[in-house]
């Protein structure tokens, strides 16, 4: 058993680091070209730094087009995939949670240099069955980013969606060593749609240089089908996104659009997330909002950004200044 999952993880992990080895400034260049030129070292620095580990997901059972090596394989790697899922799910009545976890690592991870970069308290974004996911930390006075991969159910869409999380996600100050994250808005709803677009247009500007790298698999992704919630929101106010994202300038967003504007705008998007349909009244609700943002942009006042960096240094944070 174990052996399989080694043989079948090391195949596709194999493939996948050497197309990502041979995409990866083609990736930069994209970002750089979504983002501006004058964000060229922090996206290659950030990107290059991302450390990287692998799962193996029930949801690989779904996958209708395989990469071209594996298709011979098909029946093994289901296969495969059906008896890591049975004995997982035999352990779990039987093994503490911590124990689940670092077998769950041993069985689907590939021992490689970038496992020492996993820490044992990201261990439960695996063991909750995450499709993929990203995180950012700071650990020996450095900052950490990292996400954790699906082997077989990526496609290049996803791997950007986590890579431009990495990207938007800024570490503003520390608080005795505790790092003070900042993602652009407050609203889990609205920032995964928000990436999501950010990355449909990253990935389309990435497959038009004709880079292999993943190969388009068949699963559907929730995201896409709420997008028209956020859609007209970030058509109107994109260059403002763009900086806020790459920045972290949270004031510039709650300066532009406003703060009561905002709020509401995240409180529509939220109720109807999670609905089955959204009725035509309520996208007219929030393309109001939208025109009261328009308004309020036209109107906005200057940020003094200087006395908002000295508040934080005079609360003893360690700042960041964004320039």
């Amino acid at each position: 058993m174990q052996q399989d999952i080694k043989i079948l993880t090391h195949s596709w992990i194999s493939y996948f680091l050497e197309a990502y080895n041979y995409a990866l400034p083609y990736l930069i260049d994209s970002f750089i070209e979504f983002y501006g030129e004058e964000y060229r070292n922090y996206i290659t620095e950030t990107i290059k730094s991302i450390k990287l580990d692998f799962i193996i997901n029930a949801s690989a059972l779904k996958v209708r087009n395989y990469p071209k090596f594996m298709k011979k394989d098909i029946t093994n790697i289901r296969k495969y995939l059906e008896e890591v899922t049975r004995y997982l799910n035999t352990l779990k009545h039987k093994l503490p949670k911590e124990e689940l976890d670092s077998i769950y690592i041993k069985f689907c991870s590939l021992d490689n240099p970038n496992k020492e970069y996993f820490y044992p308290k990201y261990q439960e974004m695996i063991s909750n069955g995450f499709i993929a996911s990203s995180f950012v930390d700071y650990q020996c006075n450095s900052r950490l980013n990292g996400i954790i991969l699906p082997i077989i159910t990526l496609g290049n869409i996803d791997l950007i969606h986590e890579i431009n999380h990495i990207i938007c996600t800024h570490i503003i100050a520390l608080f005795n060593d505790f790092p003070i994250l900042v993602e652009p808005f407050k609203s889990y709803e609205v920032v995964e749609l928000i990436n999501q677009l950010t990355a449909l247009q990253i990935t389309r500007i990435f497959e038009s240089k004709k880079v292999s790298l993943l190969p388009k698999i068949e699963i559907p992704n929730y995201y896409n089908e709420k997008l028209r919630l956020v859609t007209d929101f970030y058509n109107r106010f994109e260059q403002i996104m763009k900086k806020v994202l790459i920045t972290g300038d949270t004031n510039l967003l709650e300066a532009s659009l406003g703060n009561d504007n905002l709020d509401y705008f995240y409180d529509l998007v939220e109720r109807e997330y999670n609905s089955v349909w959204t009725p035509p009244h309520k996208l007219k609700q929030i393309l109001g909002v939208n025109e009261s943002m328009s308004e309020h942009l036209k109107n906005r006042s200057n940020i003094d950004y200087e006395t908002f960096y000295n508040e934080l240094e005079s609360m003893g944070y360690r700042v960041r200044r964004i320039k």
